[in-house]
């Protein structure tokens, strides 16, 4: 059980480390979706990577496929005339050379559609990802040092392998060792719109978690956020319920302010009359402000000067009068 467990966190960590270089898993043409045998298909610039499933904690020998070898599914040829994006078993129709599952010959998948992308624009999603990582590492080391550069490659991963987890869909084909792979479009269909919303619940659950609990609150709360983010019914709850938290606790914050606040005012002295002889923070000396103060109190106080020290340690306050 245990060396599953780190099977499984390796399997994510290498996704997530390689989707921060820019390597995310191939979709297919209008995210039809792909069919891998065994492990996961990404997309690296001009290239498409097979990454076999492991077979232990190490990962097992990646290599470069040809376009025309990967497989995206086809109709599932007892429901011809009617589509389901949801299902492997039932997408796409892209045409192309054929093969058939082995425990079921009505189910098919094509081969010989999945563009590879060229020229320089290949490299710009690896270019933009790369450079990101790279801001978020420099932005670090200059705010804390070495601690600053290990917190945001911290950080970063965490949210790029949340990403790479929840972002997309991975569906086991019964009685096949396939797996079928495609991006989930929860945010009215949008491939995009749901790979930004979960990166943005991704990289804010990575920060709050990390603040909390360093680098394994970093993860939780990715994932987290990620998770609540890649709906919009998932996001308007989670919105709901964090923004009745923050108004609750407002309100409670205000309440015991406010209780506070009287609670030191029926400490304080009820003055009868203007504070205005207090007021004299334009005064350079002590005997300056003691002439300002009796000059605004309209007091016959004169005779009080030089007599300062005499006076302050007198047992009078603001109450007691004397001539």
């Amino acid at each position: 059980m245990i060396r599953e467990m780190m099977q499984t966190a390796a399997t994510g960590l290498e996704g997530g480390f390689g989707f921060m270089l820019g390597a995310v898993p191939e979709v297919g043409h209008k995210n039809v979706g792909v069919v891998a045998m065994g492990g996961e298909i990404r997309n690296f610039g001009p290239f498409h990577v097979n990454a076999p499933a492991r077979t232990g904690v190490m990962p097992s020998p990646m290599a470069i496929l040809d376009s025309k070898t990967i497989h995206t599914p086809s109709y599932d040829m007892r429901g011809v005339g009617s589509r389901n994006p949801g299902s492997p078993h039932n997408v796409g129709g892209q045409g192309g050379t054929r093969s058939t599952f082995a425990d079921n010959p009505n189910r098919r998948i094509t081969h010989g559609k999945v563009a590879t992308p060229r020229g320089m624009g290949a490299w710009m999603v690896p270019g933009i990802s790369i450079a990101a990582s790279s801001y978020f590492m420099y932005a670090g080391y200059q705010e804390n040092g070495m601690k600053g550069l290990y917190d945001a490659l911290v950080l970063d991963l965490a949210a790029s392998t949340a990403i790479s987890n929840q972002a997309y869909v991975r569906q086991a084909i019964k009685g096949t060792e396939a797996t079928y792979t495609r991006a989930r479009t929860h945010w009215f269909g949008s491939q995009m719109l749901t790979g930004l919303a979960t990166g943005l619940g991704a990289y804010a659950g990575a920060g709050i978690g990390q603040e909390i609990a360093g680098p394994v609150g970093a993860f939780a709360g990715a994932f987290a956020g990620a998770r609540l983010m890649r709906s919009p019914l998932l996001a308007l709850g989670t919105a709901a319920i964090v923004g009745g938290s923050t108004a609750v606790m407002k309100a409670g914050g205000n309440l015991l302010k406010s209780g506070y606040r009287r609670s030191q005012q029926n400490k304080m002295a009820h003055t009868a009359g203007s504070t205005a002889a207090f007021m004299t923070q334009g005064a350079v000396t002590m005997r300056q402000r003691a002439v300002q103060a009796m000059h605004k109190s309209h007091l016959n106080a004169r005779s009080a000067l030089g007599q300062e020290a005499t006076l302050m340690h007198r047992p009078i306050n603001y109450f007691s009068t004397y001539r």
